[in-house]
């Protein structure tokens, strides 16, 4: 469930409310841990934008390197949210080092594949376990 608390006026979200519902399945093939997610997204309908409810797929795999780090890809599509815009497509890899017993770093890339989608991107979590 994601709030609509942020600024429509400021541009910083649509000030609506959104429901997104989720089946994960994964599961540990020899060194590979294959996954799959199968979703939809209720989106909130501010005025004057007609957003489309969409259902999206992310299949990927995840492959332990040791004990401390681990690597991944994975695919991400889903339907077009407004009309005269292409369905996403992307490519993401992945890099997950545990730093310690609490604390993991992720770094990611990804491709666009379709015009829906970005061209480039990259980024980094960190991440705590409580």
């Amino acid at each position: 469930l994601k709030l609509g608390t942020a600024s429509r006026s400021q541009g910083l979200g649509t000030g609506e409310e959104d429901l997104h519902v989720r089946v994960d399945v994964y599961g540990p093939v020899g060194e590979f841990t294959p996954f799959a997610s199968l979703g939809y997204k209720f989106l909130g309908d501010p005025p004057g934008v007609n957003l489309h409810d969409v259902a999206y797929l992310d299949i990927g795999a995840t492959r332990r390197i040791d004990e401390l780090r681990s690597a991944g890809l994975m695919w991400h599509g889903q339907q077009r949210v407004v009309d005269g815009v292409d369905a996403q497509s992307q490519l993401t890899g992945y890099y997950l080092m545990r730093l310690d017993t609490t604390w993991s770093a992720q770094l990611y890339g990804l491709v666009g594949l379709a015009h829906g989608s970005p061209d480039l991107g990259a980024g980094a979590f960190l991440i705590r376990k409580f």
